[in-house]
C-alpha cells in the first residue's frame, strides 16, 4: 500500500511538471505563433457579396452609354449599392463620337438609379485631350450628366481653367465651370 501511494505521488508530480513545462512553452511561443497566423479580413456588416473583378455597363437602344469596371466590388443588396475599389468609368458622348474616361480610388454604384459617385482623386480624360482633376464626380444616369461640387482643374493643350463645381453634359459634350473661374492661356502651339 505504501508503494502504491508513492507511485501515485511520483505520477502526480510528473503530470504537474509536464503541465507546467507545456504552459511555459506555450507562453513563450505564443507571440511567434500569432505573427505567423494571417488574419482573414472580414467584410463590413452591410456587405452581402464581395467580387474581385467586376464590369457593369449600360446600353440603350443598341447604343452603349457607359462601362464601369473595378478591381473589387462589395455589394450591399439592402442598400442597393455597390462599393467599388479602383474604378475605371468610360462614358460615351452622344452627339460627337468620343469618350470620357474617369479613374478614381473608390466609387459607389447605385443599382436602382444607375448613378455613379466617384471619389478619392478623380481624373477624367476625354479622347480629344481634355483632362479634368477633382476630388469627387457624380454621374446622373437620368440626365447623362457628370458633375462635381469640388475644386476642378481642367487642362487642354495650352489652356488651364480652374474653379469650383463643374458640369459635363454627355449629350452635348460641353463642360461648364460654375464658380470662381480662373483661366490661364499659355502661348505655344495652336
Amino acid at each position: 500500500m505504501i508503494k502504491l501511494n508513492k507511485f501515485r505521488q511520483i505520477l502526480s508530480l510528473i503530470i504537474v511538471a509536464a503541465v507546467v513545462t507545456l504552459a511555459t512553452l506555450l507562453y513563450l511561443k505564443l507571440p511567434a505563433l500569432r505573427k505567423k497566423v494571417v488574419a482573414v479580413s472580414r467584410l463590413p456588416q452591410n456587405i452581402d457579396i464581395s467580387i474581385r473583378t467586376v464590369t457593369y455597363s449600360e446600353t440603350r437602344d443598341g447604343v452603349k452609354k457607359w462601362v464601369l469596371e473595378a478591381q473589387q466590388a462589395d455589394v450591399a443588396q439592402k442598400e442597393s449599392q455597390v462599393y467599388l475599389t479602383r474604378p475605371h468609368f468610360v462614358v460615351y458622348l452622344q452627339r460627337q463620337p468620343g469618350t470620357v474616361t474617369l479613374t478614381a480610388g473608390r466609387a459607389i454604384y447605385d443599382i436602382k438609379s444607375r448613378n455613379v459617385t466617384l471619389t478619392d482623386k478623380v481624373v477624367a480624360i476625354s479622347n480629344d485631350g481634355l483632362s479634368v482633376s477633382t476630388g469627387t464626380v457624380f454621374y446622373d444616369a437620368a440626365r447623362s450628366l457628370l458633375s462635381s461640387d469640388d475644386h476642378v482643374t481642367i487642362t487642354q493643350q495650352n489652356a488651364t481653367v480652374e474653379g469650383d463645381g463643374m458640369e459635363l453634359h454627355t449629350v452635348h459634350g460641353t463642360v461648364r465651370v460654375r464658380r470662381n473661374v480662373r483661366a490661364t492661356l499659355l502661348p505655344g502651339r495652336r
